[in-house]
């Protein structure tokens, strides 16, 4: 991921939130990767964070309400992403 600036967790932020619709950060963590992959919830945390002041994530609402949305340009990281590293 270095190719395009961004860490693993921020990578799993972006293709968590790659479908366009709003949803709130904690599933990502609790359902998704507690279990399955060695990334600790403070590393979530930091990774929506940097990726909104980035502009590739939007954050709505405040404190325990907060939903994330993938930007255009989140969707267009994620796109240069899979062409490079999954299809032939």
């Amino acid at each position: 991921m270095r190719d395009f600036g961004i860490s693993v967790a921020e990578m799993l932020v972006l293709f968590y939130l790659y479908d366009g619709t709003k949803q709130r950060g904690s599933p990502l963590y609790e359902d998704v990767l507690y279990n399955g992959v060695n990334i600790n919830k403070r590393a979530i945390l930091t990774a929506f964070r940097k990726l909104v002041d980035r502009k590739f994530v939007v954050r709505y609402g405040q404190a325990q309400n907060k939903e994330y949305s993938i930007t255009s340009f989140g969707m267009s990281t994620v796109n240069d992403i899979l062409v490079k590293y999954v299809t032939p």
